[in-house]
């Protein structure tokens, strides 16, 4: 219920699980072009909806080494191996 505050909370949530809220959040398409990076384990944090999907996407690279490209109509994100 905290989204409705602006705030998303992920509480030990699959890598997979943060990339299909953010899409649904940020209304975005997410695509990754390793499975590998989807495995890693369950993340927990808190971000601000005002924070916006490069800042969150970055913060969790800082723990769990990816890349991502955003497309110029801000429409869709590819993460990819570092």
């Amino acid at each position: 219920m905290r989204w409705k505050e602006g705030l998303y909370c992920f509480d030990d949530v699959p890598f997979s699980g943060i990339l299909d809220k953010l899409e649904k959040y940020y209304n975005v398409k997410i695509t990754v072009t390793s499975p590998k990076l989807l495995n890693h384990e369950g993340l927990t944090g808190k971000f601000r909806e005002q924070d916006g999907v490069e800042h969150i996407l970055r913060t969790i690279a800082k723990d769990h080494p990816f890349k991502y490209t955003i497309n110029e109509a801000r429409d869709s994100i590819i993460i990819y191996e570092k």
